[in-house]
């Protein structure tokens, strides 16, 4: 796990008074690591709501992403953003801000040579992967495992593959979309990698639609309300309709 506090003047702080903010950074565009530094979406956002709350920072904590939701758990005045989806199963652990980005989907990854899954619907996709008994990778605790794997609570029944394996990132499910196997990963995730890695390509059929929301721990309603309060301004005042242009990305609430 490494941890960096990142001030608002773009200098390290290490006093007391910044939002600790768990996330895993591999996750591009979200949340990345580039020249030392953390980058993305959900990280500028972060630190949009920190300073709308007067807060001199944030502290990074870069764990995995099955870590995210324990931490908020085991630290009261610790958030979680990590492209995360609202989902039954976290609610159980933590709470949830409203929505900031809404239409989130899963799609499937392919080797770029593979010409089988061109302009399916979801329903032709999930046949062929049954019917060709395709290997199916995803990333461990995220979306793409409740879909793979069945998630009764999400309305998930489970794919119907040759072979499930769960892979520790989303990195790591590229890395393995081989010799005809596939991978199950966020679109945009998907498309920005697939963008660069000219050897995978994505099938832009949503297999889910999602929420993301930012993870806060049960017994802090104050934080959450105040999270709240501050996505409500920051959307009013354009600074998330302005990274949302940054970033590519296409809707949020």
């Amino acid at each position: 796990m490494s941890v960096l506090a990142i001030g608002f003047a773009g200098c390290n702080k290490t006093d007391e008074n910044m939002l600790t903010v768990a996330t895993e950074a591999k996750f591009a565009p979200y949340e990345y690591v580039e020249n030392g530094e953390y980058k993305g979406f959900d990280i500028e956002l972060i630190t949009a709501i920190a300073k709308k709350l007067g807060y001199d920072g944030i502290k990074v904590m870069d764990v995995e992403f099955d870590a995210v939701v324990a931490q908020v758990q085991a630290n009261k005045n610790t958030v979680g953003i990590a492209a995360m989806t609202i989902n039954p199963p976290r609610l159980n652990s933590v709470n949830f801000s409203n929505p900031y980005l809404s239409e989130a989907y899963q799609v499937l990854v392919v080797e770029a040579s593979n010409t089988k899954f061109d302009g399916k619907t979801k329903e032709e996709i999930l046949s062929i992967i049954k019917n060709d008994n395709l290997t199916v990778n995803y990333a461990q605790s995220q979306t793409g495992q409740y879909y793979v794997e069945g998630a009764e609570s999400m309305n998930y029944p489970g794919v119907a593959c040759g072979k499930k394996v769960s892979q520790k990132d989303a990195p790591s499910v590229f890395a393995s979309i081989t010799n005809g196997a596939v991978g199950i990963v966020d679109n945009l995730v998907a498309e920005q990698y697939c963008s660069t890695n000219k050897n995978l390509k994505y099938i832009d059929v949503p297999l889910t639609y999602e929420n993301y929301g930012i993870a806060i721990n049960k017994s802090n309603a104050e934080l959450k309300d105040k999270i709240d309060n501050a996505l409500v301004e920051l959307k009013e005042d354009g600074t998330i309709n302005s990274l949302m242009e940054k970033y590519g990305i296409v809707s949020v609430k």
